[in-house]
This record gives structure tokens, sequence and C-alpha cells, in this order.
């Protein structure tokens, strides 16, 4: 056994497909909490929080979009889609908290900055979910 695997050592695709093995579905699911948890966290905010960026009806809708998405992850409905949807929104959010309220992208605890590693995950798991 040990000749013939020197014979045919690992390649380049084949260390790529075990290191991500895991990656995959983690990508699914850390993502799909992120989802939920803002779909809880949206309605249980204070409006006093929020009211000069939206108001509150737009917290409840938003956090339906939320709730979609997540569960839309659990249940691996249409990858491809709901990645398109995923950028959508975290873009759309982006945008539409930047105009009124800019300072967002310097809160401490990364407001508006942690949207790019998101979007950054959302393109790794886009990548990762096509298998052909």
């Amino acid at each position: 056994m040990d000749a013939w695997l020197a014979r045919r050592p690992a390649q380049t695709q084949d260390l790529w497909q075990a290191r991500l093995y895991f990656l995959r579905p983690m990508l699914r699911l850390v993502r799909a909490a992120l989802w939920l948890g803002s779909a809880i966290v949206g309605p249980l905010t204070p409006p006093a929080l929020y009211s000069a960026v939206a108001p509150p009806w737009v917290a409840w809708l938003f956090s339906g979009v939320d709730l979609s998405i997540g569960l839309g992850l659990l249940l691996r409905f249409r990858p491809r889609l709901l990645g398109l949807v995923q950028i959508a929104a975290v873009g759309g959010y982006t945008a539409g908290l930047t105009v009124p309220a800019p300072s967002l992208w310097l809160e401490p605890y990364g407001g508006l900055l942690k949207n790019l590693p998101i979007l950054a995950a959302v393109l790794a798991w886009m990548a990762l979910e096509e298998e052909r």
C-alpha cells in the first residue's frame, strides 16, 4: 500500500477537497445561525436604538427576510439563489444603513464592517456548493 500511495501522491485538488470537506457545512450552519439570530434580535431591540435610522415596521420586515434566509440555509434551499439573496441583503443593509448612519462603520464592535467578511463567507460557500 505504501508503494502504491508513493506512486500516486495527493494532488492539489485532493488536498483542497480534504481540507475544505468540513468547511462547507460549517459555513452554511454558521451563516444560518447568524441570519436566525438577526431575525430574533431585530424585533427584540428597543425601537429607541434604531428609530433614527428606520421605523419599527422596517425592523420587523427585515427580521422576516433574515428568518427566511436562515431557514433556507438550514433546509439547503436552492443554494445558488440563496447565495445571491444573501449578497443582495447584506449589500442592501450596508448601503441602507451607511446613508443615514455612516458612523456605524466606526463602531467598536464592528457594526457595518462585519459585513465584509460575511460577504466573503457567502462567496466562499457559493463556490464550495457548486459541484459542477
